[in-house]
């Protein structure tokens, strides 16, 4: 029983590092790369939608 309360202290331990990891503020840049990234994705989909789009009515 006190070796499975020792893993799960353990474990807890590990999972405060990890979250305090994923609070870090994130840097500006990367987040304006991020949106760029994802605005480029969409116009590129929708260019995809257009070709299929034209391809089905034929103009």
């Amino acid at each position: 029983m006190e070796q499975v309360i020792a893993e799960l202290v353990a474990l807890n331990k590990k999972t405060d590092i990890i979250i305090g990891i994923m609070q870090k503020p994130e840097n500006r840049f990367l987040k304006i790369l991020e949106i760029l990234g994802n605005a480029a994705g969409v116009v590129g989909l929708l260019a995809v939608i257009e070709i299929i789009r034209t391809w089905i009515i034929g103009g």
